[in-house]
């Protein structure tokens, strides 16, 4: 399974830039397709879409374990479960680690 991690930007001498560095909350593109997305749907939509934030305490294995189980779960769900005559909807995964919390 193809799987895309965060990723590591260039790094040059003297680069102290951090390798990885969490998006702020919702980045500004997607936070406009939330809100238009929230004024144009139906009460069957609101009732269906979700907007959650787990935080989890994981080691990086079981982290990579993790993404890898939700990246198949949403693979199977595109392969077997999609349904073409109906409206394509966004699905995000992000997993990275927390200095704080909330953030």
């Amino acid at each position: 399974m193809e799987h895309r991690g965060l990723p590591r930007p260039a790094r040059r001498p003297g680069d102290r830039r951090r390798a990885h560095r969490p998006p702020r909350r919702a980045p500004a593109p997607d936070a406009r397709r939330l809100r238009r997305g929230a004024e144009t749907c139906d009460d069957d939509w609101h009732a269906a879409s979700s907007l959650n934030d787990w935080a989890l305490r994981l080691s990086p294995t079981r982290a990579r374990q993790l993404v890898d189980e939700l990246n198949g779960v949403l693979q199977r769900w595109r392969d077997e479960e999609e349904e073409p005559d109906e409206p394509l909807v966004h699905v995000l995964l992000d997993l990275f680690p927390l200095r704080n919390y909330p953030l």
